[in-house]
């Protein structure tokens, strides 16, 4: 019957043997591949050891699991089972079956191993079947849902649906793990106690040889700590530390959104900017520790008086800024205003000390048929706010429709200096306008006067000159200015007429300490001798007296650089301090001229000025002459060169090279006073 059936048992992939009064009656191909055993009718000429496995299998109940067996260098590891059968012939017979394992074996080492990995793993790990139902779960699934393996195992990952996902993301999700075989992503889940937490989560399809998906395998980190450390750092980012309240770059952000929705919504809104004043002689007085306890009673009394509706930062050491909800009208922003100044009336009282405060807003309102930009709004809040604080009468300044379309004309016009001047530096151009020597009439120097051409129009230097300063952009003008009169330099040269040049520096470039020494390199490096440049400054700014500017006048002078103070009797200057400034040439301004011969108001300051000016020795110019009469009385007056379209109006270096030949003024140094 054994033999009958020999032909499929020899087919199998096991080692099969039939034996029989210890003789091997029948054994397959397998079986002498594996064991070694060569065709023989005893089975105790096989290796030993596979007679100790046999004697081993035939006392145990159950097959030998992943037993040893080596034959020469080759190692197994086999299962091994031996069963009672009766054949004919055979009545007592034993059947002998061996199968290699060790593959088998390496196998749930490797998924015992991974299964310690997981346990051991701090991110979830969750595998489903290709029905998405769950089969296993680690313990950091559930330390991190709450949820147990038995209680997950069956069921499909909408356990920990959160619902804050749509539809669309979910749908999204599954097209991107059908095409590609991953999805990875941020998404709200819920934990086993309704606690909503925010994880990261990559799925991986696993799929057979076939490519037919088998299971998914989800891994997840839980982002809660992670958000909680965002949010702290959006905190500190976001809120002012002393009050609590938000800070200037919250409030930044928040207007910026609220501009981009007033067109949106056709709904007006106001802001405010508000200012404690004399803040910072309290805390110069009192000190920094009582200046932070007067903030922080400040504030408070701020949120009282504004409730619920406007959005309150501080931005600055004693400046605050609010945004109004767009519930309120003008009338009412006027009310939160009037109760701000209000809350201030009582001194606040800090330790046994009373302080009197008060405070100075401006208002400015964002319209939706006005496309304001922020720093334009801000400016003009600001400007209402300063207006307030100079008032006697009032603490709070609003900055109507018409002064805010100023603002933002000029907030626009600097976005536009500002471009041409990275851009396009070809857009501005130094045009001269020549000073004539009342003595000999020939041209003694010539003022560079900067001009710009923005779409091809010209804009007025009255404009762009007070943009430029305001917005820090002074110093590159100022320095284009500067390459193209050394340029103009060159070329009058060429043409035969060695004059000086004047130009204009900002009273704000006086004050950086490098000016002094970066304008004498560049000068030099353009092979033009310093005294070729009369630098012209107004006399209206204060900054003369302040030790950064003096040092610079000095290092000026001394380098070979002549100083002009220009608009003469506008400004700060005293005699004593006129005495004292390395000054060359003063300018009569041209309010005092525009008035001669006939103002008798203007005739008494010219001839103070031209008096003033003959006494210290300097050289005057007067600027603004646009008649002969003028002309003819400033002469008699005493200056020494006249500046004005009496004499020429400024133009290109072309033109003034051609009036400068066609005129046949002459060119030559007009008679100094100087000693």
């Amino acid at each position: 019957m054994f033999q009958e059936y020999a032909p499929l048992i020899d087919a199998m992939p096991m080692a099969v043997a039939l034996i029989c009064k210890e003789e091997l009656a029948y054994a397959n191909r397998a079986f002498y591949q594996l064991t070694g055993c060569e065709a023989t009718s005893s089975i105790q000429q096989c290796p030993q050891n596979l007679l100790e496995l046999h004697r081993m299998a035939r006392a145990s109940a159950a097959p030998l699991e992943f037993a040893p067996f080596n034959v020469g260098d080759r190692h197994y590891l086999l299962q091994v089972e031996v069963k009672p059968v009766a054949v004919d012939g055979c009545e007592q017979g034993e059947l002998l079956i061996l199968e290699e394992v060790t593959e088998r074996y390496w196998e749930l080492q490797r998924m015992e191993l991974a299964r310690e990995v997981l346990d051991a793993s701090l991110d979830g790990v969750m595998v489903t079947d290709a029905n998405q139902r769950i089969l296993m779960v680690n313990p950091a699934f559930t330390e991190i849902t709450g949820y147990r393996e038995e209680e997950v195992k069956g069921k499909t990952p909408r356990i920990l649906l959160s619902g804050l996902q749509t539809k669309a993301f979910y749908e999204r999700m599954w097209a991107q793990l059908n095409n590609t075989g991953v999805w990875e992503g941020e998404l709200y889940n819920r934990r086993r106690n309704g606690e909503i937490y925010l994880e990261r989560l990559r799925i991986t399809a696993i799929t057979n040889h076939q490519g037919e998906v088998q299971h998914y395998l989800g891994v997840f980190s839980d982002l809660s700590p992670l958000e909680r450390a965002r949010r702290t750092i959006q905190d500190l980012r976001y809120q002012d530390s002393l009050t609590g309240l938000p800070n200037r770059s919250y409030f930044m952000e928040y207007l910026e959104k609220r501009l981009a929705r007033v067109q949106r919504d056709r709904l007006p809104f106001w802001i405010m900017l508000i200012n404690l004043r004399r803040f910072r002689q309290i805390n110069d007085s009192l000190g920094q520790r009582m200046g932070d306890e007067v903030l922080r009673t400040a504030a408070q009394r701020l949120e009282q008086a504004l409730g619920r509706v406007c959005f309150l930062a501080r931005l600055g050491a004693d400046e605050f800024g609010v945004v109004c909800s767009t519930e309120l009208d003008a009338a009412a922003v006027q009310q939160k205003a009037q109760r701000i100044v209000e809350a201030f009336d009582a001194p606040i009282t800090v330790g046994r000390t009373t302080i009197p405060m008060s405070v100075a807003i401006g208002v400015a309102e964002a319209t939706p048929t006005e496309l304001y930009e922020r720093e334009a709004l801000l400016r003009c809040a600001d400007l209402a706010m300063t207006a307030a604080k100079k008032s006697p009468s009032s603490s709070i300044g609003n900055c109507d429709t018409a002064h805010m379309r100023h603002v933002e004309h000029l907030y626009q016009l600097g976005a536009a200096l500002r471009h041409d001047l990275d851009a396009q530096p070809q857009a501005f151009s130094a045009w001269l306008q020549p000073k004539v020597c009342v003595h000999t009439d020939a041209v003694a120097t010539a003022e560079l006067l900067a001009r710009w051409r923005h779409d091809e129009n010209w804009v007025s230097p009255a404009e762009f000159i007070p943009v430029a300063e305001e917005q820090g952009l002074i110093d590159r003008l100022f320095r284009i200015m500067l390459q193209q009169a050394c340029e103009h330099l060159a070329r009058l040269d060429a043409h035969g007429h060695p004059l000086r040049l004047a130009i204009n520096i900002s009273p704000l470039q006086l004050v950086k300490p490098t000016f002094a020494g970066d304008l004498l390199h560049e000068v030099q490096a353009a092979g033009i001798e310093p005294s070729r440049l009369i630098l012209e400054i107004t006399e209206s700014s204060p900054v003369w007296q302040e030790g950064p500017a003096r040092r610079a006048l000095d290092q000026l002078t001394e380098a070979g650089f002549e100083l002009s103070m220009d608009d003469f009797g506008t400004g700060y200057s005293s005699l004593a301090l006129l005495k004292q400034l390395p000054v060359g040439e003063l300018k009569v301004d041209r309010a005092f001229v525009d008035g001669l011969p006939d103002d008798a108001e203007d005739r008494q300051i010219a001839r103070a000025i031209i008096g003033m000016g003959r006494a210290l020795n300097k050289r005057i110019v007067a600027e603004g002459v646009e008649t002969e009469a003028q002309y003819r009385w400033l002469k008699q007056a005493g200056v020494d060169l006249i500046q004005g379209y009496y004499c020429a109006r400024p133009m290109p270096i072309d033109d003034f090279l051609a009036w400068l030949d066609a005129h046949d003024v002459g060119v030559g140094r007009c008679p100094t006073l100087q000693s």
